[in-house]
C-alpha cells in the first residue's frame, strides 16, 4: 500500500506545489520546523486505508490487514467509486475542471 501510495504522490502531486504547502503550514505555525508533509501524508494514508479503487487502471483492492468487518464496509464503500467511474469515467470527470480550485476538489470528493 505504501508503495503504491508513494507512486501516486510522485506521479500527481508537483514537488515545488509540496513544498509551498509545507512552508505554508510552518510559517503560519500550524506544524513544526521539522514536519515533513510528504512524509506524514504518506503515512497516514498507508496505515487508514483498508480498500481503494484505482479509477485509472480499472482496479479495486482490499487490504488483507484489517479485520473482516472494516473489509467489508471498505469494498462496500470502493464498490460505490467503481460503478461510478462506470457511469461516469471517474478520470475525464477529474481531470474536466482543472481550471477552478473549488469544482476540483469537489470532483476528488
Amino acid at each position: 500500500m505504501r508503495q503504491y501510495i508513494e507512486q501516486r504522490v510522485q506521479e500527481e502531486v508537483k514537488p515545488e506545489e509540496l513544498r509551498a504547502e509545507e512552508l505554508v503550514l510552518k510559517k503560519f505555525g500550524f506544524v513544526s520546523q521539522e514536519f515533513d508533509l510528504k512524509k506524514t501524508t504518506i503515512d497516514l494514508l498507508s496505515e487508514q486505508a483498508a480498500a481503494f479503487y484505482d479509477y485509472r487502471k480499472k482496479k479495486l483492492y482490499v487490504l488483507d490487514s484489517s479485520s473482516t468487518a472494516v473489509q467489508e464496509i471498505a469494498l462496500v464503500h470502493e464498490l460505490a467509486h467503481a460503478l461510478a467511474d462506470q457511469q461516469f469515467n471517474l478520470d475525464k470527470y477529474i481531470q474536466k475542471s482543472n481550471e477552478n480550485d473549488d469544482a476540483a476538489m469537489a470532483r476528488l470528493a
